[in-house]
């Protein structure tokens, strides 16, 4: 199964809420392929009916890359920033993200093949 690459940028962009026209060529560029990286993730993690699940794989490969743009922004960030009685909170951001991401795997659950690996003696 192949994620339509444009339809999971969409959803990444609804869940993370930037502007693409106000945002630069390089951001654009991470976003994109965070994207990609993450649809491939869930392309090779999806089993034989994976079909049936697009629109909720296309949400989780989208989710993960939310997750990534989360991690990489607050790496260059400061964990916290306050200006009098304004506070942007970046570590929460991160672990609703991640909430996102781990909803979503759970969500598509039946689709993708086991990532655990069990070795039972004879």
């Amino acid at each position: 199964m192949k994620l339509d690459r444009e339809q999971v940028l969409e959803r990444f962009l609804t869940y993370c809420g930037e502007n693409p026209q106000q945002a630069g060529e390089a951001r654009q560029a991470l976003w994109e392929a965070l994207c990609h990286q993450c649809a491939q993730w869930v392309e090779t993690a999806a089993g034989p009916r994976a079909d049936q699940w697009e629109e909720a794989l296309i949400s989780l490969a989208a989710a993960k890359a939310f997750y990534q743009l989360t991690l990489a922004d607050g790496a260059l960030a400061p964990e916290a920033l306050t200006a009098g009685e304004v506070k942007i909170d970046w570590a929460g951001r991160e672990q609703k993200a991640r909430a996102l991401a781990e909803e979503q795997q759970r969500l598509c659950g039946p689709a993708l093949l086991s990532q655990e690996f069990y070795c039972k003696g004879v």
